[in-house]
């Protein structure tokens, strides 16, 4: 997998309403899909905002969106989600 450094600006502002829209818009984004086990705890996070009192409201709203970008890009999420972590 190409390795693609942490954005340290955020150029484009990403807009997304649930988490997996996220991870579609970076794959957009980027050209590259997210690892198989990032797309599977997305999915666990959309899954626990159901019932909650902000299940209907925009994640974008509730977190910026640079920010939860930079979240799924960095290398310490993949050193604890792959156990092949590659020496940067």
């Amino acid at each position: 997998m190409k390795q693609i450094s942490v954005p340290s600006q955020c150029a484009s502002v990403i807009l997304f309403t649930s988490w997996q829209g996220l991870g579609k818009s970076i794959k957009q984004l980027y050209g590259q899909p997210l690892h198989y086990l990032t797309n599977i705890l997305l999915k666990q996070w959309d899954q626990s905002r159901i019932g909650a009192e902000d299940e209907y409201r925009p994640l974008d709203a509730i977190i910026h969106p640079c920010k939860a970008e930079a979240m799924l890009l960095d290398p310490m999420h993949y050193a604890f989600v792959d156990p092949i972590f590659p020496q940067i």
